[in-house]
């Protein structure tokens, strides 16, 4: 679930990056979270718990996120399906959150 909340918070709010500053090319946040922008997406490390995402987008404006935990996400317009490394599956739709 741990996934699934970073995923989801990475790829839909830009609240994310509100407490960080940008030094050298990498975005420091206040919980030990680096952002690296590059051409074609955002990486990102939590320090805390050892965890990387890897965010990409395509020309359909679908955003990919994977891991390095296992977990994955695909997201479009605040509406998408994660899945942790886990197994579980959750789905963000209009109608609500669910997971299995």
């Amino acid at each position: 679930m741990k996934i699934f909340l970073l995923a989801l918070t990475l790829l839909t709010s830009s609240a994310a990056y509100a407490d960080c500053a940008r030094v050298n090319g990498v975005t420091r946040c206040n919980d030990n979270v680096d952002v690296h922008r590059g051409y074609n997406g955002r990486a990102a490390y939590n320090s805390n718990t050892g965890n990387a995402a890897v965010q990409t987008r395509n020309s359909n404006g679908v955003t990919t996120t994977h891991t390095s935990h296992g977990g994955s996400a695909k997201t479009k317009n605040g509406r998408g399906v994660a899945q942790g490394a886990g197994g579980t599956t959750c789905v963000k739709g209009h109608s609500g959150t669910r997971c299995r």
